[in-house]
């Protein structure tokens, strides 16, 4: 069902379950989610385009810096939408604090956020 090396692994503190994305075609790009991030009523509320543009953002991510650097025409390009529909897209999972957004070296930088739902309180 998995790819070699690509099962789910279970996280030993949450006991939550992550999903890795492999896309090969230029080279590996891994996106990890945890299963809790997207059993949230944020996620839920988002449309198929706002999915695949949060997948997308993910495989970009640096593990580092947890940002991604792609552009809304390469992300369209990839989801195979219009690059209007990334932005919308993009605004939505903005909206449901799934991915912030800021401005740096003239380059749109993407983060990607826990849900406001699973956010523990301090």
């Amino acid at each position: 069902m998995f790819p070699e090396g690509n099962t789910p692994k279970t996280d030993p503190t949450s006991g939550e379950r992550e999903i890795a994305i492999e896309d090969n075609r230029r080279k590996p790009r891994f996106g990890v989610v945890m299963l809790g991030d997207i059993d949230s009523d944020e996620f839920r509320s988002l449309t198929g385009a706002a999915i695949r543009v949060y997948v997308i953002l993910l495989t970009y991510m640096g593990r580092k810096t947890g940002e991604a650097y792609p552009k809304q025409s390469s992300i369209a390009r990839i989801a195979g939408v219009q690059r209007e529909t990334v932005s919308r897209a993009v605004q939505k999972l903005v909206g449901a604090g799934l991915i912030s957004v800021c401005e740096k070296r003239n380059r749109m930088v993407y983060a990607i956020e826990t849900p406001p739902s699973q956010r523990q309180e301090e």
